[in-house]
């Protein structure tokens, strides 16, 4: 397992999915995959998550990655809050005889969750490759600093 890319929870993963305008599919039987879908500029995306598989491991986030249109990179920058979403543009990779195209980039965060070591999370300021905060700010959990970094890119975006 890497730091760089830990496995993703099902929250984590659907989250994810939120961000990038993806729904849940109402259930229509007792089986445990979950459908998510999306349009986007004409083109249907469909990703099956099954929660009992979590944490999901690289292969299969690759997969639902694959699913949703998008690279696993930008899975993971949208974790780490490196990107927001398709609130400001997505990276949407689409292949026309075997040739893999990539659509509109979006503008990467300011400021992003950071990992510290194994339990702790801080803002990363990443126009001056420092933390942004100091002192208690430092030791914060993943929502929390990922909470912060959002609220400090929207307020850099005024």
């Amino acid at each position: 397992m890497s730091s760089h890319h830990p496995p993703l929870t099902c929250s984590e993963f659907k989250t994810i999915l939120g961000k990038l305008g993806f729904k849940p599919r109402p259930r229509t039987s007792g089986t445990t995959h979950e459908h998510w879908v999306c349009t986007f500029e004409g083109d249907f995306y469909k990703v099956t998550v099954d929660c009992p598989k979590a944490p999901f491991s690289q292969d299969l986030i690759s997969s639902m990655a694959s699913q949703a249109g998008v690279t696993k990179k930008i899975i993971y920058d949208i974790h780490f809050g490196r990107r927001t979403g398709a609130k400001h543009g997505q990276e949407l990779t689409t292949s026309n005889n075997n040739v893999e195209a990539t659509g509109t980039i979006a503008a990467v965060a300011r400021y992003e969750a950071r990992r510290q070591d194994a339990e702790f999370w801080c803002v990363w300021d990443t126009r001056d490759d420092c933390q942004a905060f100091k002192g208690q700010y430092c030791y914060l959990t993943y929502e929390i600093a990922l909470d912060h970094a959002v609220t400090l890119n929207q307020r850099a975006d005024i």
